[in-house]
């Protein structure tokens, strides 16, 4: 898309012409509301690019302006500086996504934003309830103004202007009563309203989709899953010193112990269709995601997968913070950002608001790069 507006005139002070343009857009907001979509009912706010593009159409010549009109001199003060004014600005229905942004589908699958098809149905947010929606058409849409919003629970998402999010409480601005900015002291914690983008601001709380998992579920292979996704290689060795563990790792395959290794060391027979048919097989430590029958799975097969994957690279913590303090996390541990983000929606899932953070160590003196999913709110540890 590409957008001609003429330059700014200036007076014979080098002051731009005057507008009409700021009473517009006050009686835009003033007496228009959103129609259907997430801000129905919601008074109006003028975009900065329609803005812009109202300022300049409602320019008037300024006072003592006199132009050679068929040999006269004319006053055209106070006059349309221009006659007629055609706008053509993109959609703004379409609520424009990166396109590598991951989308959840009813089934749990996760896809990328550039790969959605009409006739899927994605998680929407429904008064209070996360729901599906159905896709009625995807389309990729003229290149604008992106916004990336991070949170401080690690999550981020690239949007276009004007996409909605959902914030709970008072979005805080200079000029508030400082105490408001706490939710402990905010009027409105607990109310939750949708803001634009362009909107938002640091400190603003958004809200998590959470709790979408569907009762029922398989443990048993979510646990044994977690254990194959935390120790076991790609070609189906097993690295665990826990008898409890390797116990129940037997039930389901043989263990070999691997000669001339450390305690510990296994290969598991008949593993590798398993590892085939759930993606496990091949790769590395860097290259894994957690397996599409969590991610699709039902609650109690992901409530396993979380408890295998705690047992093999994962620990509970309890710290001292004072004297008379302690603090208590849930902890799993990957060099896999995308298999920690995996993580971190499995637990959204079942209700829990995880945060994922990235920690630099040092690996036999080179930099090394890992990634933490927390779980350290009192009322879901």
């Amino acid at each position: 898309m590409e957008v001609i507006v003429p330059r700014p005139e200036k007076d014979k002070d080098g002051n731009t012409y005057p507008t009409l343009g700021p009473q517009i857009c006050d009686f835009i907001e003033e007496r228009f509301s959103y129609g259907p979509g997430p801000l129905r009912g919601e008074p109006y706010k003028v975009r900065k690019d329609f803005r812009y593009l109202i300022y300049r159409a409602y320019e008037h010549f300024p006072d003592g302006y006199k132009m050679d009109y068929d040999g006269e001199m004319v006053d055209f003060s106070g006059r349309r500086h221009f006659n007629q004014v055609n706008v053509s600005l993109p959609k703004g229905s379409a609520k424009c996504l990166d396109h590598d942004t991951e989308l959840i589908l009813e089934s749990g699958e996760i896809v990328l934003a550039k790969d959605l098809e009409a006739g899927q149905s994605v998680m929407s947010y429904d008064q209070g309830e996360v729901v599906y929606r159905k896709v009625m058409a995807v389309e990729e849409q003229p290149v604008s103004r992106r916004f990336k919003v991070s949170t401080s629970r690690g999550r981020e998402i690239i949007v276009s202007e004007g996409h909605p999010f959902l914030v709970s409480g008072t979005q805080w601005r200079e000029g508030m009563p400082k105490y408001h900015r706490y939710t402990a002291n905010d009027p409105k914690a607990g109310e939750e309203s949708w803001s634009k983008v362009e909107d938002l601001a640091p400190g603003d709380r958004l809200v998590p989709a959470l709790d979408s998992a569907p009762e029922g579920g398989d443990p048993a292979l979510g646990w044994l899953l977690g254990v194959l996704q935390g120790d076991c290689t790609g070609d189906g060795r097993l690295s665990n010193a826990d008898q409890e563990i390797t116990d129940r790792v037997s039930d389901f395959f043989g263990l070999t112990t691997l000669a001339h290794a450390q305690d510990g060391q296994f290969y598991l027979r008949g593993v590798r269709p398993f590892l085939r048919e759930h993606g496990l097989a091949g790769g590395n430590a860097y290259s894994k995601r957690v397996p599409n029958a969590v991610m699709t799975g039902d609650r109690e097969t992901r409530l396993g997968f979380l408890a295998g994957l705690l047992d093999t690279d994962g620990s509970t913590i309890n710290r001292s913070i004072s004297p008379t303090k302690r603090t208590r996390t849930i902890e799993w541990y990957s060099v896999s950002r995308d298999a920690m983000r995996d993580v971190q929606q499995v637990l959204a899932s079942i209700g829990i608001n995880a945060t994922l953070r990235k920690k630099m160590s040092a690996y036999k003196g080179e930099p090394f790069t890992s990634w933490t999913v927390v779980v350290s709110d009192k009322a879901q540890v």
